[in-house]
């Protein structure tokens, strides 16, 4: 398989460190043929499928708690979502709402995506989600979704744990890091022999695999880098200044650049 194969873990906002790395790659021409997500790296895998780093950047600059989810009542701490000050508004709410409805969401990937972009791009993309009705994980490849229903697969592969379960065609989904935060098996299974791999420091499970004669290039931070939805814009900058600065060194000792 020619080209890298790229693959984004889950971690929430967290996931604005991949933004730096992406920057990275762009400016040393690290060609990606495939990319690979979970969680918010199903989203951030979107946009570096329809190769847009200026729509991708602003997207995240621009985004606010109600750009993600409906809230009966404001929280305490509106910038961070898990601030302990809020958990109990949380609780009550995800009780009484039966999970927080992300249909805003929904509505900021209409807004910033195009499916039809998405699927003419030469750059593959794949999701991973979770089947509540079957008890299974789920990976799909765009080729496998039906026209109009991408976007559906990707808010599933997102719907965090506290997220109301995305419908489709019937059954429930939820956040694929329950089963993979990591879903490199999905490169593995197209052959790819040359993959880079972004973890955040997503909650969800990491699945061993062996990765035979498989280059594996890791890029991670080696520090915290905020909450799983911290998003206070100060954050979300330093994060892809730290993901920059983690692939710019990764890449170069990997002589890229």
């Amino acid at each position: 398989m020619d080209g890298f194969g790229l693959v984004l873990a889950g971690g929430g906002t967290r996931g604005a460190y991949q933004l730096g790395v992406w920057k990275a790659l762009i400016e040393r021409e690290v060609p990606i043929s495939a990319v690979v997500g979970v969680s918010i790296g199903a989203i951030n895998g979107a946009f570096i499928c329809q190769g847009d780093y200026e729509t991708a950047h602003r997207a995240w600059h621009e985004i606010s708690v109600k750009d993600l989810v409906e809230l009966p009542e404001p929280l305490p701490v509106p910038d961070n979502v898990f601030d302990h000050r809020n958990l109990p508004t949380l609780t009550r709410l995800v009780i009484q709402e039966r999970g927080l409805d992300t249909s805003p969401l929904r509505r900021q990937m209409d807004r910033y995506l195009d499916e039809a972009r998405l699927r003419q791009s030469p750059v593959d993309l794949g999701v991973l989600t979770y089947s509540l009705t079957d008890f299974r994980p789920v990976s799909v490849f765009r080729a496998d979704v039906p026209p109009g229903r991408l976007f559906d697969f990707i808010l599933a592969s997102a719907s965090l744990p506290l997220f109301r379960a995305v419908k489709i065609d019937g059954k429930r989904f939820v956040d694929g890091g329950i089963y993979n935060n990591r879903p490199t098996e999905m490169l593995l299974s197209r052959g790819f022999t040359r993959i880079i791999e972004v973890e955040v420091g997503g909650i969800g499970l990491v699945r061993t695999y062996d990765p035979g004669d498989v280059q594996v290039i890791s890029i991670k931070p080696e520090k915290p880098i905020g909450g799983i939805l911290d998003i206070r814009h100060e954050m979300i900058d330093a994060n892809i200044r730290q993901g920059y600065r983690d692939a710019s060194q990764v890449l170069l000792a990997h002589h890229f650049g």
